[in-house]
């Protein structure tokens, strides 16, 4: 009989700043994010984009997982930041994270046990060259001298690994 293993992708940007909570004498190290997701579509009538429903998920590491992103994030403390993009990807735990909400109603939403969470390159390099543009746009019309670093990174990471050095999947 052959057992199977779910892992679910979550893509999206960080509600806040990670948690982090170093190992003591009686609980393992752990590391939390919140990722948030907001759909957005296209109004037929107005022809603009519109946000639609936000998914909030909670990611959270433990043990040596979680050690490795509180060394990670003391070494790179720009890396996981509120409204960065990320990609993270774990099981899905048994229990969700259950709240009751300013209106006093119950809610709830699910929680991801990570394997690992890494910055959305593709998402972030977008938006900065969005941000980028709308500089551009809002200076005046004389073009300001370049001074910007070459693309290519000699100590960035060897493509196809992750920042630990592990394969990307």
């Amino acid at each position: 009989m052959t057992a199977i293993k779910i892992t679910a992708l979550i893509e999206g940007n960080l509600a806040d700043d990670p948690k982090c909570f170093a190992r003591t004498d009686t609980m393992p190290a752990r590391v939390g994010f919140t990722i948030l997701h907001t759909e957005r579509y296209v109004d037929r009538d107005t022809r603009q984009w519109k946000d639609g429903r936000t998914t909030s998920v909670r990611v959270d590491f433990r043990g040596p997982a979680a050690e490795r992103y509180i060394d990670l994030i003391s070494r790179m403390p720009g890396l996981f930041v509120k409204g960065t993009a990320v990609i993270a990807w774990g099981e899905i735990a048994d229990v969700p994270n259950a709240y009751v909400d300013r209106d006093g109603k119950p809610r709830s939403n699910p929680t991801l046990i990570g394997t690992k969470i890494v910055p959305d390159q593709v998402m972030n390099q977008r938006r900065s060259e969005r941000r980028s543009q709308q500089d551009m746009q809002s200076q005046s019309q004389t073009p300001a001298p370049s001074s910007a670093a070459p693309s290519d990174d000699p100590w960035g990471n060897v493509p196809g690994q992750d920042m630990f050095g592990d394969p990307m999947i």
